[in-house]
């Protein structure tokens, strides 16, 4: 993850910029429902969106995390060093047994 300095010119831009996210995806924060975590679809790439406002938090929080295009596969963490060969074949082995 890459944090990046917002975009928004004031706190209610970057809420407008929420709900209008958020509506694609069925629903919309409230103070009724202040804590939302949704997957939704930005520039075409899947995201998780996690949005918690008040009056839980004193202000807007959203954290957006936005996944590859391509699924990870065992091989693309091996080569990313997210797992290392002993580990990708523990994970093969529960995924045969999963299957079966």
């Amino acid at each position: 993850m890459t944090p990046i300095d917002s975009s928004f010119d004031d706190p209610a831009h970057l809420r407008r910029t929420v709900q209008r996210v958020l509506s694609f995806a069925g629903t919309q924060i409230s103070s009724d429902e202040p804590v939302l975590e949704v997957g939704v679809t930005l520039a075409n790439r899947p995201a998780r969106l996690t949005v918690i406002a008040p009056p839980i938090s004193p202000i807007l929080h959203v954290d957006a995390r936005l996944h590859s295009p391509e699924p990870a596969t065992l091989e693309s963490c091996i080569t990313a060093g997210l797992l290392d060969q002993s580990a990708a074949d523990c994970c093969a082995r529960f995924s045969q047994r999963a299957t079966a």
